[in-house]
């Protein structure tokens, strides 16, 4: 399946994230890197000196979250470099991790909407960019006129078993560590997190 731990944190963070960023989006450069810098011990020399009077900040979920979700991204970027091809955003190579995990199903975009917690406006844009990198195809189904089934063409099949050998990677590196009990205690709060979450969309 899927690698559902490292999709939770990160459907989560991005949900959390977008929320937040929506109303602070004018000061996002300076504020986030600030934000990341002082509560992330591994980030740089100034963050961990600041950890030393700034640990009681890291009481805030939010900010945990956060930091992991940069973390995540920062690996990302640099397995980017070394195993992915390039000029693909992060959003870009989870939708075709996705849809590569998905391919004995039909898919939709509202499928996407669902899992990612995205809006409607934001799918579309990034499945049409997708689309103009010759990555997937929306096909009609028979049985209804209104749905496009997501397919990825040969080359996002291509990138999709790239994004896969990534993702299990990062995924085991989340967990790494944890016992089997911790694993379903873990999965099992983010859950609970993604439905209150869910509550106030």
């Amino acid at each position: 399946d899927y690698p559902v731990l490292y999709a939770r944190v990160t459907g989560l963070a991005m949900d959390s994230l977008a929320k937040f960023l929506k109303i602070y989006r004018f000061f996002l450069d300076d504020f986030y890197n600030t934000l990341y810098d002082v509560n992330c011990p591994n980030s740089n020399i100034f963050g961990r000196c600041a950890m030393a009077v700034q640990n009681q900040e890291r009481n805030y979920h939010i900010i945990q979250i956060m930091c992991v979700m940069n973390q995540l991204h920062r690996l990302t970027i640099h397995q980017q470099e070394e195993e992915l091809p390039p000029g693909f955003t992060i959003s870009q190579l989870a939708t075709i991790g996705f849809l590569f995990y998905q391919e004995e199903r039909e898919v939709y975009q509202r499928d996407l909407e669902g899992f990612f917690k995205l809006r409607r406006s934001t799918v579309s844009s990034l499945l049409n960019t997708l689309e103009k990198k010759d990555i997937l195809r929306r096909v009609p189904v028979p049985h209804d006129a209104r749905l496009k089934r997501l397919v990825l063409t040969p080359k996002g099949l291509d990138v999709g078993l790239r994004v896969q050998k990534q993702f299990l990677f990062l995924n085991h590196l989340l967990i790494q560590g944890l016992t089997p009990e911790e694993q379903e205690t873990f999965a099992r709060i983010l859950e609970k997190v993604e439905n209150n979450l869910n509550a106030k969309t």
